[in-house]
């Protein structure tokens, strides 16, 4: 009797908790919980306040939608400075940037054009950055795009290592949070590649450069290696001075007598 009534409390326990659990409802995204809680936030890649959030998300559905143009070599020779170009402008303007047709007026030979939609705002900020390459902006990274929402930046891209390189470029749009603190916001990230090839010229000067650091190397474990013969030879005739200081007097005398003995 005694089991009987365990068991059947057992089963009363198991039922309880599985009617709990049902009970349970779990927030699966942002909406669900309350404006101060903490949760990712995709427009920024960070975990802020729901209510930071969806400021900043109303702030990004605010933007006008836009056009942008690249203008990037696809090789360069290294030791040579290219510029890269950015434009963006609004759709369904005068200043709208012909993506299909591809404006090059600006390209240079060799230069390749890439469009890409992007949404626009009145601050925007653009940077460029890659390896085996020197990048200097030649205007402002962070643009204040007025009321035109038509802007431009430049870089000079200096080639400096042989091989296939990337180029990365972001922008990104100023937002305010609901608290009114500046935050930034990733609107368009791409890469670009990028190849670096040697002139023969300059790869007969590295073959020079290369042979002449060798023959550094070798001449310098030469000169290594003689001060270390001369030091060796300095100790031992400074060892020798001293045992033949030190040595008595009559053995010194014996030595004397039969170096002077003729037989």
């Amino acid at each position: 009797m005694l089991h009987k009534t365990l068991l059947l409390s057992l089963c009363v326990l198991l039922f309880a908790c599985e009617q709990a659990d049902d009970s349970v409802t779990i927030p699966n995204n942002t909406s669900e919980a309350g404006p101060d809680a903490i949760a990712h936030c995709d427009p920024v890649s960070a975990s802020i306040s729901v209510r930071d959030c969806d400021a900043i998300k109303q702030q990004i559905a605010n933007l006008v939608g836009g056009d942008a143009e690249l203008i990037a070599p696809d090789e360069m020779y290294r030791g040579d400075t290219r510029k890269v170009l950015l434009d963006i402008s609004p759709t369904d303007t005068s200043d709208t940037i012909d993506i299909e047709d591809g404006d090059t007026s600006d390209a240079s030979p060799g230069d390749q054009v890439a469009g890409f939609a992007v949404k626009i705002g009145r601050i925007m900020e653009a940077r460029l950055s890659g390896s085996g390459v020197r990048i200097v902006p030649t205007v402002p990274e962070q643009q204040d795009l007025g009321a035109s929402r038509v802007a431009r930046w430049e870089w000079d891209v200096t080639a400096e290592e042989q091989g296939t390189h990337q180029l990365y470029i972001t922008v990104q749009v100023k937002a305010l949070t609901a608290d009114g603190e500046i935050t930034r916001v990733d609107l368009f990230n791409d890469d670009k590649e990028i190849a670096i090839r040697v002139k023969t010229a300059d790869r007969v000067s590295d073959a020079v450069a290369l042979v002449g650091r060798q023959f550094q190397t070798l001449e310098g474990a030469l000169v290594s290696l003689a001060a270390l013969l001369l030091a060796v030879a300095s100790v031992a005739a400074a060892a020798r001075k001293v045992f033949r200081r030190d040595k008595p007097k009559a053995a010194l005398g014996a030595e004397d007598e039969q170096a002077s003995d003729p037989s």
